[in-house]
């Protein structure tokens, strides 16, 4: 090829370029190309690579020794020990050899000084002085004589007991830290060697003498009785003043380790002997082993994790069978087949019975009827969805917060600012978010059941009562044998102290709750808070028969009940918050505190009287919207209303604000605003419900009935009934104190909403939804053969109408039923 191209060359050059025949290139470098041509090409690229290799290497290894600044290497060998502490002395990047780290590692153990009142804030020395002149036994008194004697040897099974001791009085106790919870695992891992018993970790409170609590006390109302103490020198104790409300909620709570010999009765006496010496009152709130955690089966929970495991049997069964049906079945070709058929075509369904009930369990179908966001039935109430969404939202974060301990939190006088920014009071004041949900049931109420007699003509009030009993009770049964197995799921300092009062509520009043009794017997003790709210729904679905009747063939006589229903149960709620001393509502700044829960809550805000008129109000929603009596108003007045009505909504919010900043209102002014707030709460949420569903929404309603909303709504019955499920969780299992900050609680909301959500899911398609079918099932018994009607056909399911609507311009405008409810 060489010689070819020299040829070709040397012909240009001497200007015979037309004398070059590509027949005689071709020949020339066949006589004359060299064959060495490709290794040479080799060497080239290996000699580049070489040098390239060999410049590199010689850079880097420059670039180490001019940036590595090798210490000198220090032989300490018989080093003495100022020769040691010189070490100490300079950089630590120094480099000394073994010999001097192991020397100077047998310094650091024979110079060590365990000093035991450093190491628990001299509360180690003080039970063990008390621990031999106060009455307790005496294998406790030798046992902690024992750990004191071992540590001052420096043994490490005592070391490890008195370093799990929380600090007195905790870091930063005078911005509000007032718990320190010492070393909950180490203290129950630690394995004693001179002790007749093992460690325990109890927790020890201290507080100062306080006058008598006033009820209903808010955490900003400070004690007047501090204001007498004129101080004229600057003493830290004169800072604390205006935050010794506080200690009413948060007395000082220390994490001690103590041997398992002392029992409840013995800690207590060296505790109230140790404040006493403090002029502090002393208490032993508990003391847990690690036998504590160690969770026993009883016939709860074998009855409970039958109950469980049957359930979950049946929707692996199911699951399995489904997804073997869909693999030898051509699905889209019948689904083909299917949206062919003429509107008013139908077929049977092959599955027996019996399959019918089986695949109700299915998680396959499940899963994808829970994410189906496509139209089914009642398209004019899609708005539900971003409400419910919302609402338990809500509801979540309202009982989150409601549920914190403040001796949980780091710098909890910061509290006093967070509880009293109007933002935080919005958002925290959620007893209101119930009236939503009671708003949302009554319309379901009357408009599903309007719906089904205009179908069917036929309407049946034992029926009725026992649908909604199917609806609430299986889901809710599922829950209480969950509460069960709480007890596995954690533990901590404060673990048993959150799940054992609600395990033991469900062990002891499980039967109350199938019934729906929770308000009325024992609800100071009641198995899942939150059914009480179920116990309220299940009443006015039953009293609801007196307005629903009347409804259906008399609806005048039907609307006067009604009101009067309405009116009646606002009367009963005025007269008696006016003669009892009941706070307004859930304001943030009251803790949920002792008389709170035992008075407040147990005889008047879950009772059904005061909810009841949201309910009545939604009734008669439902009625309009049945009949379609849609809104039909200019763009102004439609303005008007929306004005109006997220202005009283704001006022409900925010009317308590005052009162907790601390301003006090007459009594008849509390009553009557506790009569009325749910009433024009519940009035004003359902005429913004009435406008969209009349086509008057704008991106309200475009907003609220987005379909994403759709499979998060259909959870909102599931993730009510477990939430609290995750808030305690959460809570008990803390190790560590959670920082006061926004961050720090936005995170934690976030993580509870999250959770709480995802749950839910998990709850809906394993102990929901399968019922919920079955539920269907017998309804369409009830009614006629079960048959599958086409999506695409132009009648409603059920045969409804389609219903005339207005647009947000008056005009005339169709929208087909396509979304299908569930409660709360």
């Amino acid at each position: 090829m060489t010689a070819s191209i020299v040829t070709v060359t040397c012909l240009a050059c001497s200007g015979d370029i037309s004398k070059i025949n590509i027949v005689q290139v071709i020949k020339l470098e066949k006589i004359y190309s060299p064959k060495i041509f490709p290794n040479d090409y080799i060497i080239w690229v290996v000699v580049v690579i070489m040098l390239f290799t060999y410049v590199s290497t010689f850079m880097l290894l420059f670039y180490i020794i001019s940036a590595l600044q090798v210490p000198p290497i220090i032989d300490s060998t018989n080093y003495s020990s100022n020769g040691i502490v010189d070490i100490f002395r300079q950089s630590n990047s120094a480099q000394v050899d073994n010999v001097t780290v192991l020397e100077a590692w047998r310094m650091l153990q024979n110079n060590l000084d365990v000093n035991l009142d450093l190491l628990t804030s001299g509360l180690s020395s003080k039970f063990d002085r008390i621990a031999k002149k106060v009455n307790i036994s005496g294998i406790c008194r030798q046992d902690f004589e024992n750990i004191i004697t071992d540590a001052k040897r420096k043994k490490t099974w005592a070391l490890h007991v008195l370093n799990s001791w929380g600090q007195f009085p905790p870091s930063g106790a005078f911005t509000g830290t007032l718990t320190s919870f010492g070393s909950f695992e180490q203290c129950l891992n630690s394995v004693p060697s001179n002790m007749s018993s093992h460690a325990n970790y109890c927790t020890v409170t201290f507080s100062p003498l306080l006058p008598f609590r006033p009820k209903y006390h808010k955490i900003v109302d400070k004690l007047e009785v501090f204001k007498k103490m004129n101080s004229s020198r600057d003493h830290v104790f004169d800072d604390l003043v205006d935050k010794l409300q506080f200690l009413y909620y948060v007395p000082i709570r220390i994490g001690t380790c103590l041997p398992s010999s002392c029992s409840l009765s013995d800690v207590s006496i060296m505790t109230r002997e140790v404040g006493a010496e403090m002029f502090l009152f002393g208490e032993a709130i508990k003391c847990e082993s690690r036998q504590s955690f160690e969770v026993e089966s009883n016939i709860y929970r074998r009855i409970g994790g039958l109950i469980l495991l049957f359930i979950i049997a049946i929707v692996v069964i199911a699951s399995v069978y489904d997804l073997f049906q869909l693999l030898l079945q051509n699905n889209t070709v019948r689904e083909e087949n299917i949206n062919k058929m003429n509107c008013n075509d139908s077929i049977e369904i092959v599955d027996s019975f019996g399959l019918q009930i089986l695949r109700a369990f299915s998680i396959v179908r499940n899963t994808w009827s829970l994410f189906d966001t496509r139209n089914s039935t009642y398209q004019e109430l899609k708005c539900l969805n971003g409400i419910r969404v919302l609402t338990i939202s809500w509801i979540i974060v309202g009982h989150a917060a409601a549920s914190s301990n403040y001796q949980g939190f780091t710098d909890s006088f910061k509290a006093l600012h967070i509880l009293t920014s109007p933002l935080i009071h919005g958002l925290l004041n959620a007893s209101l978010t119930v009236e939503s949900f009671f708003l949302i049931s009554g319309i379901l109420t009357s408009y599903v059941t309007l719906k089904s007699v205009e179908a069917t003509s036929k309407f049946s009030p034992s029926w009725f009562v026992f649908a909604r009993y199917l609806r609430l009770t299986p889901t809710m049964v599922c829950a209480i044998c969950f509460v069960y197995f709480l007890p596995y799921l954690g533990s901590g300092p404060i673990w048993n102290e959150k799940i054992q009062p609600m395990v033991q509520a469900c062990e002891k009043n499980w039967w109350i709750n199938l019934i729906y009794l929770q308000p009325y017997i024992d609800p100071q003790n009641m198995c899942i808070i939150p059914t009480w709210w179920l116990a309220n729904d299940m009443f006015f679905h039953v009293i609801s028969l007196a307005i629903v009747l009347p409804l259906i063939k008399k609806p005048k006589l039907g609307f006067i009940i009604n009101l009067l229903f309405l009116i009646g149960f606002a009367l009963v709620t005025f007269v008696y918050s006016l003669t009892h001393d009941y706070p307004v509502g859930s304001i943030p700044t009251r803790p949920h505190f002792g008389e709170y829960l035992d008075e407040y809550a147990a005889n008047y805000f879950w009772r059904p009287y005061l909810h009841g008129p949201p309910f009545f109000i939604g009734i008669q929603l439902g009625y309009l919207l049945a009949q379609g009596k849609y809104l039909k108003a200019t763009k102004v007045q439609v303005l008007m209303g929306w004005i109006l009505s997220l202005s009283l909504m704001v006022m409900i919010i925010y009317g308590a604000y005052p009162i907790s900043l601390g301003y006090i209102w007459p009594r008849w002014a509390l009553a009557l605003f506790d009569s009325t707030n749910r009433i024009i709460w519940s009035l004003a949420l359902a005429w913004m419900i009435y406008a969209m569903a009349s086509g008057y929404g704008g991106w309200f309603d475009s907003f609220l009935s987005h379909r994403y909303f759709a499979p998060m709504s259909k959870t909102s019955y599931s993730v009510y009934l477990i939430h609290m499920f995750v808030i305690t969780v959460y809570t008990g299992s803390q190790l560590n104190l959670l920082q006061t900050t926004s961050i720090s609680l936005i995170n934690a909301m976030i993580t509870i909403w999250v959770v709480s959500m995802a749950f839910g899911s998990i709850w809906t398609l394993l102990f929901e939804a399968p019922f919920l079918n079955i539920m269907k099932l017998v309804f369409n018994l009830q009614r006629r053969s079960t048959k599958i009607v086409t999506q695409k056909s132009e009648e409603k399911i059920n045969n409804y109408q389609r219903i005339p609507l207005h647009d947000r311009d008056g005009n005339m405008v169709k929208k087909e039923n396509g979304f299908e409810t569930s409660n709360p």
